[in-house]
């Protein structure tokens, strides 16, 4: 279960760091 959370926590810190990153540059 750890390593799921840690995926999908991966997974939505990434796809937000592209929509802040897109919107910053």
């Amino acid at each position: 279960m750890g390593e799921m959370a840690s995926m999908t926590r991966l997974l939505q810190t990434t796809a937000l760091s592209k929509r802040f990153g897109g919107l910053e540059a």
